[in-house]
């Protein structure tokens, strides 16, 4: 007989997720003959639904001898610090720099900076649990700015379904080579350009293209260049960079979209603020919160009058 108990950082995931990862090395037909064999109960009740939603404390109880608890936690190797804006039981915000890739199979990236400082933090508590800790949105990586990470199942849920209801408010800055005087709410498509190897925005939609939203307020002008904040409606990949180009307004530095001006390893674009609004709990305390890069805006534009990037 083998017993666990569900913590906190692992509840909200189904049942046969978390055995896969308690017994890495267990057989997948041999976890679901458990499921059929009826050997699983939770809280004193047997279990058949593999697909069952863990709870925090849920007694799991399996009647299976010689099975073996082989869950491992991944051990990050040293990486660079990381820049913390905000951090509580739930989750993280970490402001990305520029020429930091988010996630990549190997080498340095941000997810890896995020474990590693997780790891060294609270290493008892990453020992116990299997919860695997992930960006909840990727930047490009030229782009600065803030990213979440969640630090348990719940959160992560939590997060994803707000983000497809568009709870959660993401604004950027960008400064654009060109004057823009007034707002704009621009609605359109993107599409991926495969001779160019970018994406492509335009006003009709054509094969394989996808529906976007951004609104485009003008911060800050001068005759060459203007500070732009954007707002994401929709998420595509490289949204405001490929509709900027569209509306002859680069982001300084963008090479890949249009830009004359060469800013080695950063384009001179923001993730620069996040609000959430009618959230679920756990995240209810979040809602009448937003989150921002300090003094961002003051410097971009002391940035545009010197005109140094």
């Amino acid at each position: 007989m083998t017993t666990l108990i569900v913590t906190t950082n692992d509840a909200d995931q189904t049942l046969i997720n978390y055995l896969k990862k308690v017994f890495k090395t267990l057989p997948l037909s041999k976890i679901y003959h458990l499921f059929r064999t009826k050997k699983i109960r939770v809280n004193n009740k047997t279990i058949t639904d593999f697909k069952y939603r863990l709870q925090e404390n849920d007694l799991i109880v399996i009647y299976e001898s010689n099975l073996v608890i082989n869950y491992q936690p991944e051990k990050i190797a040293k990486q660079p610090a990381i820049e913390l804006l905000y951090e509580d039981d739930n989750f993280l915000i970490v402001n990305k720099d520029h020429n930091i890739v988010v996630h990549q199979p190997y080498g340095p990236c941000l997810d890896n900076m995020v474990k590693y400082y997780l790891q060294e933090k609270y290493p008892k508590q990453k020992r116990e649990q299997t919860f695997n800790i992930s960006h909840q949105y990727r930047l490009d990586k030229l782009t600065k700015g803030l990213i979440i990470y969640p630090k348990n199942k719940i959160t992560q849920n939590t997060f994803h379904n707000a983000a497809k209801k568009g709870q959660i408010i993401k604004k950027y800055f960008a400064v654009c080579a060109g004057q823009l005087t007034k707002n704009l709410n621009i609605s359109g498509y993107i599409s991926h350009d495969e001779a160019a190897k970018k994406m492509k925005f335009s006003l009709e939609p054509h094969e394989q293209s996808k529906r976007c939203s951004t609104i485009f307020t003008p911060i800050f002008s001068t005759k060459k260049f203007t500070l732009v904040e954007c707002q994401l409606i929709t998420g595509r990949k490289h949204q405001i960079r490929s509709t900027l180009q569209f509306l002859n307004l680069p982001v300084v530095g963008d090479t890949k979209y249009g830009s004359m001006i060469i800013t080695p390893n950063k384009i001179s674009l923001f993730a620069y603020y996040l609000a959430f609004r009618e959230l679920q709990e756990p995240l209810t305390y979040l809602n009448d919160q937003n989150f921002m890069i300090k003094n961002l805006k003051t410097n971009l534009i002391k940035q545009i009058k010197k005109e140094k990037w």
